[in-house]
């Protein structure tokens, strides 16, 4: 049978759209990325060895909000009408907002669900496991960014296991192509240096990197992002010489900055939605092959297959990071770390998951 043609609904994040593009390397792929000014318009993006395709449609303000059926109507009637120029379609729906669409395509298309966070763990979205749940019903196939998430919908809303999927996240392969050039803020600086890639904020443990700057063996600590407001004041660590602060960084950059990182630090604090999260800055760090230092919050870290990577407590951590900051890079080939190992196992899995209902659509 022909791969599965997919509608990715939608891609207005960077991380939805980095799959998106590299599923585009292996099969026909149309992004939606759902515009409020009717100026919308359609676009194409070079990925690899394929094609994204971003269609723009026009849709009213609150589209992904409670009042959103006028929203998700529109949009499911231009989903109707790009699936007919498609051999086998399939549409992918990211977020519970959804879920108003997934009932209007429900028997009309394939749907695949994919799970890219604890969306109950934020304010303002207090039915978001209810509204999962429905989609993921109506699915033949959910995927999710951590084992933890699956097992979830697996225990507590009886999604069947053989429908669902572990597809975590992943980076680029520029993240592992050194460059020699050496960034001008970091020209002088001590070393080693210790790094955070994304910035701070409250997700992290705040007190373990005060603890983390104040250690004789680190030279300097980067922080590869902005800061939240009012941290530098709450916590005068933030405020030492040897800490470097980027602010906010293009994306397109972030790989410089995680290659002039000779270790790095994944502290993330003990809370529900890191529980369920999938580190896109593991993957980042893999492919750099630093040594990485992680508190045991997301088993995503604490169960990746790596020598270098070193999990605990924050007091166990601390030692080992004195001991072990200036161990050689480890590199990462061919170890299913890169978002086109990710596209080639979501592709399969859905053609396997999803033929029965591709056969009954064409009927």
């Amino acid at each position: 049978m022909a791969k599965p043609d997919i509608i990715f609904a939608d891609v207005n994040t960077i991380w939805h759209r980095r799959l998106a593009e590299a599923l585009a390397a292996e099969t026909q792929v149309i992004g939606i990325a759902p515009f409020t000014s009717p100026t919308a318009k359609a676009s194409e993006e070079k990925t690899g060895e394929g094609q994204l395709r971003v269609e723009q449609p026009f849709v009213p303000p609150g589209w992904a909000s409670r009042t959103a059926f006028i929203g998700q109507r529109l949009l499911c009637r231009r989903i109707l009408r790009l699936a007919r120029d498609l051999e086998n379609p399939v549409v992918l729906l990211t977020s519970p907002a959804y879920a108003p669409l997934a009932a209007m395509l429900d028997g009309k298309l394939p749907i695949v669900t994919y799970t890219a966070d604890d969306y109950a763990s934020y304010s303002g979205w207090g039915n978001a496991r209810q509204r999962e749940a429905a989609m993921q019903r109506r699915a033949c196939l959910s995927a999710y960014v951590s084992d933890a998430l699956r097992q979830r919908a697996i225990a507590e809303d009886n999604i069947p296991a053989a429908r669902t999927v572990t597809s975590a996240n992943a980076t680029e392969k520029r993240f592992a192509e050194r460059e020699d050039s050496e960034l001008d803020m970091l020209k002088g600086r001590k070393a080693p240096v210790l790094g955070v890639l994304g910035g701070l904020s409250d997700r992290l443990d705040l007190a373990l990197i005060e603890r983390v700057i104040a250690l004789e063996e680190v030279g300097t600590f980067l922080v590869a992002g902005p800061v939240v407001d009012d941290l530098t004041a709450a916590h005068p660590a933030l405020r030492s010489e040897k800490v470097v602060i980027t602010g906010r960084l293009p994306h397109e950059q972030m790989h410089l900055y995680a290659q002039a990182m000779d270790a790095a630090l994944i502290p993330y604090a003990a809370t529900q939605l890191n529980h369920f999260c999938s580190p896109m800055r593991l993957y980042d760090h893999l492919a750099t092959g630093v040594p990485i230092f992680a508190l045991p919050t997301c088993d995503q870290v604490t169960n990746y297959p790596a020598d270098h990577i070193s999990v605990g407590s924050a007091d166990a951590l601390l030692m080992t990071i004195a001991e072990e900051i200036c161990h050689p890079r480890v590199l990462q080939t061919g170890n299913g770390i890169y978002w086109s190992d990710r596209a080639v196992e979501l592709l399969a899995a859905i053609g396997k998951n999803c033929t029965m209902s591709l056969e009954s659509a064409a009927k």
